[in-house]
């Protein structure tokens, strides 16, 4: 219904020669409108990537996300055996979004003591299947290419070796998986806006059910397939950037204008510092009229739920702000200039401290849309 309701107003609005579009998508090189102190940002994530992360054991700071992190100065790292009911050796487990063929992975061992390893695939968590063993070459050479038997056909790929007591460094530095090309395809858990997530999930060991593990999700800080615009705090105004632009409206009516957003952080862009209010423009830029907060945020959440925990919000959502235009403000009239303003807060008496979330899409309708 809110589909239909959005085509028909756009295209009533279309049959009566207005020249603003009722939808207008800001990151488009072509979209109809004007902005200062923002930015384009765009990322399109590849059919195969890295979803999760997680290990047998590790020591402090030395979490398992940091062997694909793409950083030599951070590593994977055990000490001794792993815990109970684990009795066979330390091992690190990556999972990917999809199944896919795995031709090799490349591993660049901890220390320079060759590793007596074995590699699995892994259909399901209760069942593992091994597909070879090997043995290190030694020494501190970097990435060493392990060849799998062909069609290893797996979601998830894991590398196990034996532990040895009298080995300081134990672990990996980095891990690749063949056929994804780093950084694109791996997580960017450097990224700032792509924080890395842990979540606890229940894991079997040789059938044998274990209370917890704890799973990384590295974050994709945009939103899959196309380009958005982000205002941006200034160091030099109290307000951020801000983007200007024409819409069609119903006259007469109340009206509601609708930024689709991609929320990325794991902290509410209001409790960050940043709120991005709709402000009327009285066919001047210079002569500003009423601003409106959003009168509600709904959400809606990514299709892989594995991602997400509680409590909220969390990253990597669409979320949706909506902008009530009363029809005294409309008026007669079938197009406004608003602009959209970054600032501090509601009351406006704090500057704007950091970026907000992306603007997918701005349109304008009789009902909240989330489309």
């Amino acid at each position: 219904m809110q589909f239909s309701r959005l085509f028909a107003f756009a295209l009533a609005t279309h049959c009566l020669g207005m020249a603003a579009p009722a939808v207008i998508r800001p990151g488009e090189p072509d979209a109809p409108i004007r902005f200062e102190h923002a930015e384009i940002v765009s990322a399109r994530h590849p059919a195969l990537w890295v979803m999760s992360v997680y290990a047998s054991a590790w020591l402090p700071g030395r979490e398992p996300h940091l062997a694909i992190d793409g950083n030599d100065a951070t590593d994977w790292r055990v000490s001794g055996p792993p815990p109970a009911p684990m009795v066979r050796g330390n091992w690190l487990e990556i999972e990917l979004n999809q199944p896919a063929i795995i031709p090799d992975i490349e591993v660049d061992w901890l220390g320079s003591a060759p590793y007596d390893y074995k590699v699995y695939k892994n259909p399901r968590d209760d069942f593992r299947e091994q597909v070879m063993e090997g043995r290190s070459a030694g020494g501190d050479y970097g990435l060493e290419k392990i060849t799998l038997p062909p069609g290893v056909f797996t979601r998830a790929i894991r590398i196990e070796f034996a532990t040895a007591a009298d080995h300081a460094e134990q672990g990996i530095r980095e891990i690749r998986i063949g056929g994804l090309a780093y950084p694109a395809a791996y997580p960017r858990a450097a990224d700032k806006f792509a924080p890395v997530e842990p979540l606890r999930r229940v894991l079997y060991v040789e059938f044998e059910r274990m209370p917890w593990v704890t799973v990384f999700n590295p974050k994709l800080p945009y939103a899959d397939g196309g380009s958005a615009l982000r205002l941006m705090p200034r160091d030099d105004a109290f307000e951020g950037g801000r983007a200007d632009f024409s819409l069609a409206v119903a006259p007469g009516r109340d009206n509601w204008i609708t930024l689709k957003l991609w929320e990325s952080h794991d902290v509410s862009m209001t409790r960050r510092g940043d709120l991005i209010v709709l402000e009327t423009l009285d066919g001047n830029v210079t002569q500003r009229g009423r601003n409106y907060p959003p009168a509600l945020v709904t959400e809606q959440q990514h299709a892989e739920q594995e991602w997400y925990g509680a409590p909220k919000p969390q990253p990597g959502r669409w979320a949706y702000a909506h902008y009530k235009l009363p029809a005294a403000v409309v008026g007669d009239r079938t197009e406004l200039q608003l602009r959209l303003q970054g600032v501090g807060n509601v009351r406006r008496d704090y500057p704007m401290r950091a970026p907000a979330p992306p603007i997918y899409s701005i349109s304008s309708g009789l009902t909240p849309v989330i489309d």
